[in-house]
């Protein structure tokens, strides 16, 4: 039997000050998981996605949303090896 235990992968967006950050803490102490921020894919991600995504912050230009989903799936992908213990 495996002995992984699936937590859900969930997606917070909204605009800046929104209460984004809270609720997604909240949402992450009650599930027993991590929570992965924008920052975070940026530091932490695929490097050449976040490079991409870095020059848009330092234009002060939203980060496209194709760009942004391939940050998050990258990191999901991290997320299921790390399960894997790979």
């Amino acid at each position: 039997m495996n002995n992984v235990v699936v937590v859900p992968r969930i997606v917070v967006i909204g605009p800046p000050a929104a209460g984004k950050g809270s609720i997604s803490r909240m949402i992450c102490k009650n599930l027993g998981t991590e929570l992965v921020t924008m920052d975070d894919l940026m530091k932490n991600g695929d490097s050449t996605l976040a490079a991409e995504a870095q020059q848009y912050c330092a234009d002060n230009s939203p980060v496209p949303a194709d760009l942004f989903a391939r940050l998050v799936q990258s990191r999901f992908v991290y997320f299921y090896y790390e399960s894997l213990c790979w």
